[in-house]
């Protein structure tokens, strides 16, 4: 658990600030294992379309999920400056494991990170009682 909070800007795959505004309260990322030419070794993604009827998958397409790709810039372990995160994808897709917020925003990123402000208000209210239990023990 603490190597994790201390790994957790790497963890993320996005900075949990950026926004990506083509995708408001877009649902969680679908990884899929099989299409229609078979099973595949690797998880993919396919990028979300903003349709009529809500969000849509785009199969016209796959997006491979890979393993230390580069994104945003951070200080790992708040030593050096990197741009290696754990997983991601090729742009134009992305990887939003939880959704995201009202303004595109990857919630993962923000839950990983711990960035409170990105936070619903009830996750806010649990975390800083978790603060509050820790700090009087």
């Amino acid at each position: 658990m603490h190597l994790a909070l201390l790994c957790a800007a790497f963890i993320a795959p996005y900075d949990p600030v950026a926004q990506n505004r083509e995708l408001p309260y877009a649902p969680p990322t679908r990884l899929h294992l099989h299409d229609a030419a078979g099973w595949h070794l690797r998880p993919f993604v396919y990028r979300w379309t903003l349709g009529d009827e809500g969000y849509l998958e785009d199969k016209s397409e796959s997006f491979p999920v890979h393993l230390l790709t580069t994104g945003s810039s951070y200080a790992f372990l708040g030593i050096f400056d990197t741009t290696r995160h754990l997983f991601g994808v090729a742009p134009p897709a992305s990887i939003a494991l939880f959704g995201t917020d009202g303004f595109g925003r990857d919630e993962f990123s923000a839950y990983s990170t711990a960035d409170k402000s990105q936070l619903p208000p009830e996750s806010q209210l649990r975390l800083s009682h978790c603060w509050q239990a820790r700090s009087s023990a």
